[in-house]
């Protein structure tokens, strides 16, 4: 081997030994950036130089610079981060429903218990009317509780409209960022034959984990190294160097309601019920397994109430004599809502409640294709078809007024019980018109028979088809919301666990160990000094046998 091999050796060691002291000053500079992995040189021998003595090494090549990478780690940690991010969210908006309606200075549960303690007070001395009084009074701060209650679960469902509409842009600047290093990754690895380029991938790794925290999503690499970001069922977010845009739209029956959509093909297709996962997926599934459930149930015990004592009511005699009134607002006065699709071209249909004991928790959706109405309770699907024309549909205690004129194809979302509470209200004002006596009683004064029965009614199944009081159904929704908060807590605490046990997996892998790396310094510091050493030795002995032959 010439001069020129021999110094080609020592010159391979003095790259690979630089490209290793540069490698570990890049690992400890970033040792505390986020999304960081570990880089390495992977060096291999050259080829060697055959000759009939055998073969001589040509010294040492740099095959390429790497992360320490695990892609399967790097997915968990994504997947948990979706499901933490998913699972705080939740847990944080159910609690402050959970707090509001078990509480009992705001909850319904006292305002109630109130209401019918004044109720006997009047059955005990239907004479007095300071007892009327104060019945009035509990019942107009009953109203109030109703009214105080709808408007917080109404100022909870702006709240989190306002979370999506911020969410959303924080998804889309992230994949705006993702796609414009998708672009950059696709550029440097081209120019370098294929080579990673680590950092950028890094980079994109933790954009990606960022979006996790705010919505689930899947991923697909390309042959050219960029990334597809696909959300719900497979909708493009990021397309290699392009990102398409998440947007807030108004639900097509409730223009306050909002959801989300993708751009597709010059039009937006809302995705809402696709999502999960980060926050937006907690948001989403609170508002439809917490907050629309609440503001029904609240609905229905307040539906239940009215009708029923205004029932009573009516049967009975005022202090007077004359026949009782509606003591709440009349039932036909809380109007259910029916809400049409943005895109229907008939007329909307009304609801008449028809018996309280069967209505449920659920809203419903009717379909008319101009030969069949369709009523679906979206609890659990179920399914009742009536053939047209027909005057009314009956279903779970109550009616819908189809005898207007509807067109083929129009869609309505119905929720018989949504505006119990918020229309909740008293109309007696006058002690004297409480109607504590029967009508055959010789005068209302010390006649209490009726006030009685309505005392009574507190113990009457009156809700859940004979099964539950007034009292018993609310004692439900606090329950059921209760035992939702609790199951979202252990939730949110076994996703912490996992993305922090996930994420120390990948440290160990992936994570800068400083000792390591100030190992690795001395390492190739001394390589490089021998290195350079054998350029000068080989230098010198050429040079040593130049002056032998030149003599």
């Amino acid at each position: 081997m010439g001069l020129s091999g021999l110094i080609g050796q020592g010159l391979s060691g003095l790259v690979a030994s630089q490209r290793g002291l540069a490698t570990s000053g890049h690992n400890i500079s970033n040792a505390n950036t986020p999304g960081y992995h570990r880089q390495r040189v992977e060096l291999a021998a050259r080829p060697p130089s055959g000759s009939d003595n055998g073969f001589t090494g040509n010294g040492v090549a740099v095959n390429a610079i790497r992360r320490s990478y695990d892609q399967f780690l790097t997915a968990q940690i994504r997947t948990s981060t979706a499901g933490t991010g998913e699972a705080q969210t939740f847990h944080a908006l159910a609690s402050r429903v959970d707090n509001v309606l078990a509480n009992s200075d705001t909850g319904l549960a006292s305002a109630l218990q109130s209401f019918f303690d004044a109720v006997h007070e009047v059955a005990a001395d239907p004479s007095s009317l300071a007892n009327r009084q104060v019945l009035l009074t509990q019942a107009e701060g009953l109203a109030q509780r109703y009214h105080a209650l709808d408007r917080q679960l109404t100022d909870l469902e702006q709240e989190a409209n306002g979370r999506l509409t911020g969410l959303v842009s924080e998804v889309n600047a992230l994949a705006e960022g993702i796609a414009e290093v998708n672009r950059e990754i696709v550029q440097a690895e081209g120019a370098a034959g294929g080579a990673p380029a680590n950092d950028l991938r890094d980079r994109r790794d933790e954009l990606l984990r960022q979006l996790a925290e705010q919505i689930g999503f899947h991923t697909v690499e390309q042959d050219d190294g960029a990334i597809n970001v696909l959300i719900g069922k497979g909708h493009p977010l990021v397309v290699g160097g392009s990102n398409m845009s998440l947007s807030v739209v108004a639900n097509p029956f409730d223009a306050t309601r909002k959801e989300l959509a993708v751009a597709a093909g010059g039009s937006s297709i809302t995705v809402s019920h696709t999502l999960s996962g980060g926050a937006i997926g907690g948001i989403l599934d609170f508002r439809d397994r917490v907050l629309t459930e609440a503001e029904n149930a609240l609905g229905r015990v307040a539906v239940g109430l009215a009708q029923n004592f205004n029932s009573l009511h009516r049967s009975g005699a005022d202090r007077d004599g004359n026949p009782g009134l509606d003591f709440f607002v009349s039932i036909d006065s809380v109007t259910a809502r029916v809400l049409g699709h943005d895109q229907n071209t008939g007329t909307s249909p009304s609801v008449t409640i028809t018996d309280p004991a069967a209505l449920t928790t659920s809203d419903y959706r009717l379909d008319y294709d101009g030969t069949e109405y369709v009523v679906t309770r979206l609890s659990d699907n179920n399914v009742e078809r009536f053939s047209a024309p027909a005057g009314s549909l009956g279903v779970d205690g109550f009616e819908i007024d189809v005898s207007v004129p509807l067109s083929a194809g129009d869609r309505f979302m119905v929720r018989p019980v949504a505006a119990g509470a918020r229309k909740f209200g008293l109309l007696i004002q006058e002690p004297r018109r409480i109607a504590a006596a029967l009508p055959d009683a010789l005068g209302g004064v010390g006649d209490n028979r009726n006030a009685l029965q309505l005392a009574h009614l507190q113990q009457d199944l009156a809700l859940e088809n004979g099964s539950a009081t007034l009292a018993g159904a609310y004692g439900q929704l606090v329950a059921s919301v209760g035992a939702i908060t609790q199951k979202a807590e252990a939730q949110r605490s076994a996703q912490e666990v996992l993305l922090n046990q996930v994420t120390d997996a990948r440290d160990a892998v992936s994570g800068v160990n400083l000792d390591e790396e100030a190992a690795n310094l001395l390492r190739y510091q001394q390589a490089y000094e021998a290195s350079a050493r054998f350029i000068a030795a080989a230098d010198a002995t050429f040079n040593s046998l130049l002056d032998v032959v030149g003599r």
